[in-house]
């Protein structure tokens, strides 16, 4: 069992289409995710849009995470023409050999990539949570909506588990 954190279209492009509400205290807690991963060893997963035709495109500016997040050049990046990152993408082989059987999801939105994706991953059987306080869309309130609705945990869980629970293979 081995844990990973997936950056769900992280995108600097498209931050700005989000609710503002909120957003501040999300990007510190990503932020601080992002440094607890790396602490530890295990993977940070970025997942960027890259729908053919559409903006931003790979090479962009805008087209990664905001740099205030602290993605490091050896973090993966797995890009994405679905809702749910798995589908035809690399992102299920990626995993797979780097061993990670469980998944701590945050990003955007709320409402589609992030359930989608979260739906995939439990599809192919990985233990799955949403990162509380750290998901976005244009409606905070559709954005917490989820959170209470699918399983999530907050920051200070995710510490625990980091530093407590057993991680194999890390």
């Amino acid at each position: 069992m081995k844990p990973a954190l997936l950056l769900i279209d992280m995108q600097k492009a498209w931050l700005p289409t989000m609710d503002p509400n909120g957003q501040e205290t999300s990007l510190h807690f990503i932020s601080g995710c992002v440094k607890a991963f790396h602490k530890h060893g295990f993977p940070v997963v970025t997942v960027c849009d890259a729908t053919p035709g559409q903006k931003p495109e790979p090479g962009d500016p805008d087209f990664g995470p905001p740099d205030a997040l602290g993605i490091l050049p050896g973090d993966i990046q797995v890009l994405k023409t679905h809702e749910n990152a798995f589908v035809d993408s690399e992102l299920h082989a990626k995993l797979q050999e780097i061993g990670c059987t469980t998944l701590f999801l945050c990003g955007l939105s709320a409402i589609a990539c992030v359930p989608a994706t979260y739906f995939g991953a439990r599809d192919l059987g990985y233990t799955t949570f949403l990162l509380r306080d750290m998901l976005f869309s244009h409606s905070h309130e559709y954005s917490k909506a989820i959170e209470n609705s699918l399983c999530s945990i907050d920051i200070d869980t995710l510490g625990f588990m980091l530093r407590n629970v057993k991680w194999a293979d890390k």
